[in-house]
């Protein structure tokens, strides 16, 4: 839903500000967003799903307002590069997502930030009693979600050459079984950058061999709904047998 925002106010905004300061207002309420669900979670301490489900409806609806619930196209030409256009023969689609992983793994690795929130993400209790900020950086971690959603959303407009209020419907489900796939565990504390991008490749495949064999929408989805259930399954198999292993220590 973010990153339909995002879309919908690049297109907006283009005529206006110009397609790049359409771009940047973009990316700045797109991080906004992130951090409203920052402050209702960690301040208002409203429950983490609902205050996400909730601004997902918020987000899509503000969209369809804001293009009447049309599809409104994109005219920048250099804008809709960043879809289509290559450096060295490589997508530019291929290229910054790799930076940006790559990026995060530096984040998460070799700095006090990304350190702290796996342990925030194993157990917030004992981070905060070993004196972590663990509300600042879940806040932050909220923002910096909200923009990875706004950059998301730019460069799925600058694709389609169009935005939409639909647009990414659907992905939220994609995106939890491609993390899950890669190891990363719903019970927090555990997973890597790049066991995410393996999640995410192994998704990918599959959803190209479904549309190469030309199955149809409701069979995807069932497949699609199988395996989110099957990793999210594994995941809580996994997690019950370190807790039974942990109790018999």
């Amino acid at each position: 839903a973010n990153a339909a925002l995002t879309g919908i106010m690049i297109a907006e905004l283009q005529e206006p500000l110009g397609i790049w300061g359409a771009t940047g207002v973009a990316l700045l309420v797109s991080a906004f967003v992130g951090m409203v669900n920052g402050f209702l979670v960690t301040v208002v301490r409203i429950n983490p799903f609902i205050t996400t489900l909730g601004m997902m409806s918020l987000a899509r609806g503000i969209a369809s307002v804001l293009a009447d619930g049309l599809t409104v196209p994109v005219y920048d030409e250099t804008f809709v590069l960043l879809g289509e256009g290559t450096i060295g023969g490589v997508p530019i689609l291929v290229i910054v997502p790799l930076i940006l992983f790559a990026l995060t793994w530096v984040i998460m690795r070799y700095t006090t930030y990304g350190r702290a929130m796996y342990a925030i993400g194993g157990n917030a209790e004992a981070s905060a009693l070993a004196g972590l900020p663990v509300n600042r950086y879940r806040f932050i971690a909220y923002m910096l979600s909200g923009l990875s959603a706004g950059i998301a959303g730019v460069f799925l407009t600058a694709r389609l050459y169009t935005a939409a209020p639909q647009a990414a419907q659907g992905y939220e489900l994609s995106v939890i079984a491609a993390v899950v796939l890669g190891g990363t565990s719903l019970a927090g504390g555990k997973g890597t950058i790049f066991g995410t991008l393996i999640g995410v490749l192994i998704l990918a495949t599959l959803n190209n061999g479904m549309s190469l064999l030309s199955l149809s929408t409701d069979y995807q989805q069932i497949i699609q709904g199988a395996v989110l259930l099957l990793a999210v399954g594994l995941d809580q198999l996994r997690y019950g047998s370190v807790m039974r292993l942990a109790r018999a220590k």
